[in-house]
């Protein structure tokens, strides 16, 4: 007796559309690639997303859920570092969908609980609503801006110690004696620190703008 295929659920649909995604990534993926992959006809698809931008906003959720859900943290910054790095590590799981992150929005609503939940955190610790707003884009915006710039490729220091020093010996010539020494000095890119350090200099200066409101209002 043939096996019964499996019943086509939402699941399943994202299911394959993020192998296609991690695969050929967003280019790679249309309703007719996916229909083919999980044979059946593309009128099937039109049940559970209306077209292809339906599909790709349920997908970058999709990503997003795969990974753990963040836990409250003790602090407006603490919840921030967990968004910043939730966001990144989505990325990073799925290089085919990065291009989701940075051109949608969240709209399922599991996932809007926690950024309500940020919201909150920043209104009650004393920022304006505006700013509320400009905090969570800018913690995305430099999450996913710096994944982006992290799949574009290393900026190892490649090669010999000669093939360096031939660099370096380039750009004193040139007169970047700045740029020479840290072609030295500087020997590997990483990107852990670098999005540390980012991550760690943005909240710096939150705290401090609201240190200044703060003392506005005494």
């Amino acid at each position: 007796m043939p096996r019964r295929a499996a019943p086509l659920t939402t699941e399943r649909i994202l299911s394959a559309a993020l192998k296609i995604a991690d695969r050929n990534g967003l280019d790679g993926l249309s309703l007719r690639t996916l229909a083919t992959a999980l044979h059946i006809t593309p009128m099937a698809l039109y049940r559970h997303f209306p077209d292809k931008e339906a599909l790709l906003d349920a997908l970058h959720e999709a990503v997003l859920r795969e990974g753990p859900i963040p836990e409250p943290q003790q602090s407006w910054r603490d919840d921030l570092v967990v968004m910043a790095r939730t966001t990144r590590d989505a990325i990073k799981r799925h290089p085919g969908t990065a291009l989701l992150f940075a051109t949608r929005s969240l709209r399922h609503p599991a996932l809007l609980v926690h950024v309500d939940r940020w919201c909150g955190r920043l209104l009650a610790a004393g920022f304006g609503s505006s700013d509320a707003v400009y905090i969570i884009d800018a913690i995305g915006i430099f999450a996913v801006g710096h994944a982006l710039s992290e799949l574009g490729g290393p900026r190892s220091a490649k090669g010999s110690k000669s093939a360096k020093a031939a660099d370096a010996a380039t750009l004193k010539r040139l007169g970047l004696f700045h740029l020479a020494r840290l072609s030295t000095d500087h020997h590997r890119h990483d990107f852990d620190a670098s999005f540390e350090l980012g991550l760690a200099a943005l909240l710096d200066g939150l705290e401090a703008r609201l240190a200044r409101q703060e003392n506005k209002m005494t």
